[in-house]
C-alpha cells in the first residue's frame, strides 16, 4: 500500500505539467509524415504501444506486417499501404483477425485499389495488390455511423489521390468531431476540403513540410490552496 503526503502550500502554484501526446493525433500525423515522404517534423509522440508499434511498421520493409491488436494501425495502414502502391500482407492478433473491416475494402475497391481477404470475407488478414494510379477513382461511398477510423483513414490518404477524394456519406455521421479532427490536421499541412451535404472533398495537394506538435503535451496549472 502506497503512502502519500499531501502538504498545504500557502501561496499559488505555478507550474508546467508535461502530458503525453494523444495517441489518436499521434497516428495521423505519422500517416500524413510518411505519405510526405518524412518531411514534416513531429513532436510529443505518444508513448503508447499502438503509436510505437505504427511506427515500427511504418518504416518495415517486410512484405508481411503484423499491427499485433492495434486497430487504429490495421486501418491506416490498409489504406496507407493501397494508396502507395505497396505489395503487403497485413494481419494482427486473434482477436483482431475477429474485427471487421469490411466498409473500409469497399471504399477502398470503389475507388479501384486491389484489397483481398486472405481468409474471411470482410476481416483481415489481408493482401494489398499495387495498381497503376490512372485506376484510381475519385470517388466513393460509405456509412456514416460506423468507426471514424475507416472514414479517417480514407481522409488521410485523400490529397496523395490522384485527382482527390469525395467521399460520400450514406448515412448520418455520427463522429463528426473525430473526423473534423483528421480535416483539421491536413488544414494544418496545406491541405483544403470543404463539406457537401452528405460528403466532404479533400483536393490533390501536396502535404507542405511544415511542424506539428501532438496535442496534450502541457498544460499550465494554476492552483490555489488555501491554509488553514
Amino acid at each position: 500500500m502506497s503512502i502519500v503526503k499531501i502538504s498545504h502550500p500557502n501561496k499559488k502554484i505555478h507550474t508546467r505539467v508535461s502530458l503525453p501526446g494523444s495517441k489518436s493525433e499521434s497516428n495521423r500525423a505519422l500517416i500524413l509524415q510518411a505519405l510526405a515522404g518524412k518531411t514534416l517534423t513531429i513532436t510529443n509522440l505518444s508513448t503508447a504501444r499502438d503509436t510505437q508499434r505504427l511506427i515500427e511498421l511504418l518504416a518495415s520493409s517486410e512484405k508481411e506486417v503484423d499491427v499485433l491488436d492495434a486497430g487504429t494501425s490495421m486501418r491506416f495502414l490498409t489504406a496507407y499501404f493501397a494508396a502507395t502502391g505497396q505489395a503487403r500482407v497485413i494481419t494482427g492478433s486473434e482477436r483482431m483477425q475477429e474485427r471487421p473491416i469490411g466498409p473500409l475494402v469497399n471504399a477502398l475497391s470503389e475507388l479501384g485499389f486491389d484489397i483481398r481477404y486472405l481468409a474471411k470475407e470482410g476481416f483481415p488478414p489481408l493482401e494489398i495488390v499495387p495498381v497503376k494510379p490512372e485506376k484510381i477513382a475519385d470517388e466513393a461511398f460509405i456509412e456514416g455511423n460506423i468507426s471514424s477510423q475507416f472514414i479517417t483513414a480514407l481522409l488521410l490518404i485523400a490529397p496523395s489521390l490522384p485527382n482527390g477524394l469525395k467521399l460520400n456519406f450514406t448515412t448520418e455521421l455520427v463522429s463528426k468531431p473525430y473526423v473534423e479532427m483528421t480535416l483539421s490536421m491536413l488544414e494544418h499541412f496545406g491541405v483544403r476540403h470543404q463539406w457537401g451535404t452528405n460528403s466532404v472533398t479533400v483536393a490533390n495537394s501536396p502535404i507542405q513540410p511544415m511542424n506539428y506538435e501532438v496535442v496534450g503535451c502541457f498544460l499550465l496549472v494554476q492552483h490555489r490552496i488555501f491554509s488553514r
